[in-house]
């Protein structure tokens, strides 16, 4: 039996260009690399949301603050918001450079090129999400204009 219902199309993907995932880079070019209880692997600094007409660097700022009790400065968009995937955003810290104890359980400083390493050595012991940003960024993403070098 053939029927003639008319049907609706498929409602348009939903395009979030308010979420965001951030690198936190200190003054020697390093990336900050913070481990939280959950699920205790390696990851980038932190992912956040902007709120409604916030800019996206001032929720960049306030998401540093909020989650790792950072200053942070100089936000700068390195892959835009699409539909596949949110905003990644590079920022630099000033003042106390490490993250607050009671925010993340273990944090370390890396060079760009040994986090790349990282990723194809050892994808293992980094979140799936670093693990995907890290392929994601392209030379010339980072303001030191070092590449990741991920192999492959």
């Amino acid at each position: 039996m053939t029927t003639t219902a008319p049907h609706r199309p498929a409602p348009p993907p939903v395009l979030d260009v308010r979420s965001f995932a951030c690198f936190v880079i200190d003054g020697a070019g390093r990336v900050l690399l913070v481990r939280r209880a959950w699920p205790g692997l390696w990851s980038h600094a932190f992912d956040g949301r902007a709120r409604p007409a916030e800019p996206m660097t001032q929720a960049v700022a306030r998401q540093g603050r909020e989650d790792l009790g950072l200053t942070l400065v100089e936000p700068v968009c390195v892959r835009p918001a699409s539909v596949a995937a949110r905003g990644v955003y590079l920022a630099s810290v000033t003042g106390r450079r490490d993250p607050d104890p009671a925010r993340v359980l273990a944090h370390r400083w890396v060079d760009p090129e040994e986090l790349g390493r990282a990723v194809v050595a050892a994808p293992w012991a980094l979140s799936p999400a670093l693990v995907e940003l890290v392929h994601g960024l392209g030379d010339g993403d980072l303001p030191t204009g070092d590449t990741l070098g991920v192999a492959g």
